[in-house]
């Protein structure tokens, strides 16, 4: 997968990526694996613990499932939310339909 190699390559090696819209688990541990980088579905806990700050934090945003499965109302749905969500934060990889952003963020969690 090309994201994790941009992972891998671009964030550093204490970056905490938080996913929302990959639709499976075998696919966050891949990106794990590859990317060499922290791959999780929320950074809840550890930002409660101390073992992140939200510095280290970057949100991605995943549409390749949604894509393939032909899930429209689903992806509008997505959109809407990375847009309201996300409209002070600086977008640093947008390709193959998988978003990823960083800064002034204050949604962790996949509500």
């Amino acid at each position: 997968m090309q994201v994790s190699e941009w992972i891998a390559s671009n964030l550093p090696e204490n970056a905490i990526v938080v996913a929302k819209g990959t639709l499976t688990y075998p696919k966050i541990r891949f990106m794990l694996a590859v990317s060499e980088r922290h791959v999780t579905s929320t950074a809840e806990y550890l930002l409660s613990v101390g073992a992140t700050s939200p510095k280290d934090l970057y949100y991605m945003i995943d549409y390749s499932d949604l894509v393939l499965l032909g899930q429209q109302d689903a992806i509008n749905s997505q959109l809407e939310w990375e847009k309201s969500n996300f409209q002070n934060s600086t977008l640093v990889y947008n390709q193959n339909n998988i978003h990823i952003w960083h800064g002034n963020i204050k949604v962790f969690t996949n509500e």
